[in-house]
């Protein structure tokens, strides 16, 4: 019997509902507008075998392999990231102190006028109230299209990749610099980004306080298509960041909260291999039934850098997994209408709160159901334009509403689902998105699994060993522990054209008419823009 008790849990009416229906696991992107709010197989060369959740932290070299090295389950910390205290994120409190006026959260070491200053002085990427709203300013439109993504590291900016038949093109993640990733060690951590003054909107300098919005679905290049309907979003100044690999809710919310890559929380898509069964992230439920892990086992950091910071989303999430396990620690305010949404950020704002997140996942949710060529998707987008327009008018003046998003979309409809019949008797499990499809290979088939997905699909997506997604960056820097690594698909499917994979133990998944987890422009560039209150 179809199991749509996920659905139900996420609250997101009878709409999704039904297309639940056939669903045996509630797929990925009908959970991902829910979110404000992770049995492996250990791979060597010739084969592969079953994790228990010990194994799973990486904590010893089960392969036994001469000459392996197994790091350590809580590497090294890096600038941005917190430490995984147990859950005694008071030690981080009384560590990072107060946060004072917001100039100062932009850099502890400068006051907000000498960033403002530098960015008079340095070309940026943000849209200023002088310039044209309804396109990227052109230093922008030079960086997308100067910087092209290479195997030599991940760069500093949204970088366009030319790459199969030169047709497609690729978006490198912009880990350390204008990415989500830095978005909360440089509003809340105040550690900014060392590009930060490119693409910080005007708004944000001098701001007393900031309410941070998260459209759930919004791209970038949807934005601008759009914009000239769309009154209030399309006059907030600013550009594009990008997000995470894969770019999907589960991925990206936890390194917008926590400021890691995938690689370093491990949370590496909506349904990934722990243990020896697959989680299903934003239910936090086993495809096989069996008991979930606990969510501080498979993401220890610290949100908003162990900050208690105020976070308004759908009451729905206060209890599920994926709210343990990406805002641990935080202060909770549930709405059930939207309305109640811009009233609390009001009245937090009103009342001292320095920094305020707030998500909303409606854009999200219609452009996976009815997908972006329907004017159900455009009435969506001026819906979500009145919210912000709303919040914009309850915020005081020297408060600053930034609105971002965690991923955008790719309209593929149904004649864009791919059977993956052809590599089935390879393949011992599924995961990941429709658009980033991980394929766990049976025992000693991962090279003939990879040789023959790169000759069936290698016209319709890159197709990548898990050591190649790894060893090039795209789901954030190394090192990577053995725990992370055995989430990841020993071959991964990225989507390049209108297309998606369809996991065979998701049927309904084909009902879908948009989706996202690849790396096209479309799904990786995210706005990151800016207003002042009005009140």
């Amino acid at each position: 019997m179809p199991d749509t008790g996920a659905t139900d849990e996420v609250g997101e009416g009878v709409p999704l509902k039904q297309l639940a229906i056939g669903l045996g696991d509630v797929h990925p992107d009908l959970l991902e507008d829910a979110m404000s709010l992770a049995v492996v197989v250990l791979t060597d060369e010739g084969g592969e075998r079953s994790l228990d959740r010990g194994e799973d932290l990486g904590e010893v070299d089960l392969v036994g392999g001469p000459c392996q090295h197994v790091a350590a389950a809580d590497t090294a910390l890096g600038p941005y990231e917190a430490g995984a205290l147990h859950r005694e994120q008071d030690l981080l409190e009384i560590r990072l102190g107060k946060i004072g006026a917001f100039g100062d959260l932009f850099d502890r070491r400068r006051p907000g006028v000498a960033v403002q200053r530098e960015r008079q002085q340095r070309a940026g990427g943000v849209v200023t109230s002088r310039r044209d709203l309804h396109r990227i300013d052109p230093v922008t439109e030079a960086m997308l299209a100067h910087c092209i993504a290479r195997r030599d590291g991940p760069g500093r900016y949204p970088r366009p990749m030319q790459a199969g038949s030169g047709q497609e093109t690729a978006v490198r993640p912009a880990y350390g610099g204008g990415a989500l990733t830095s978005v909360i060690p440089t509003l809340v951590g105040g550690q900014p980004a060392p590009d930060s003054a490119r693409w910080l909107p005007a708004p944000l300098t001098g701001a007393t306080a900031v309410v941070l919005l998260v459209l759930d679905g919004l791209g970038w290049n949807a934005l601008e298509t759009h914009r000239g309907s769309l009154p209030r979003l399309g006059a907030m100044e600013g550009g594009p960041i990008t997000t995470v690999v894969p770019s999907t809710t589960a991925a990206a919310l936890t390194s917008l909260s926590t400021g890691l890559a995938p690689s370093q929380h491990g949370v590496v898509g909506f349904r990934m291999r722990i243990d020896d069964g697959v989680l299903n992230v934003l239910s936090w439920r086993r495809s096989d039934g069996r008991h979930a892990p606990d969510p501080f086992s498979v993401q220890r950091h610290a949100a908003f850098a162990g900050r208690p910071v105020p976070v308004i989303t759908k009451s729905e999430f206060s209890t599920t997994g994926f709210t343990e396990a990406h805002l641990r620690g935080v202060k909770f305010v549930g709405w059930r209408a939207v309305s109640t949404l811009v009233e609390h950020a009001r009245r937090l704002v009103d009342a001292g709160e320095r920094f305020v997140y707030s998500y909303y996942p409606g854009i999200d949710s219609v452009a996976h159901e009815f997908g972006l060529h329907d004017q159900f998707f455009r009435g969506e987008l001026a819906f979500a334009d009145e919210l912000v327009g709303r919040l914009l008018d309850a915020l005081p003046r020297s408060a600053a509403l930034v609105v971002t998003s965690d991923h955008g979309q790719v309209h593929f409809g149904h004649e864009g689902q791919i059977s993956l019949h052809a590599v089935e008797t390879l393949v011992d499990d599924y995961a990941g998105d429709g658009r980033f499809r991980y394929l766990y290979a049976r025992r000693g088939a991962v090279n003939e699994l990879c040789a023959q997905a790169r000759a069936e699909y290698g016209d319709q997506a890159w197709v990548w060993s898990r050591e190649q997604v790894l060893d090039e960056g795209w789901l954030g820097p190394g090192p990577v522990t053995n725990g992370v690594r055995r989430r990841i698909g020993d071959v991964v499917l990225a989507a390049r054209g209108p297309v998606a994979f369809v996991d065979p133990n998701l049927p309904g998944e084909a009902q879908l008419l948009a989706g996202h987890g690849s790396i096209t422009p479309d799904e990786m560039l995210i706005p990151f823009v800016a207003s002042r209150g009005t009140r």
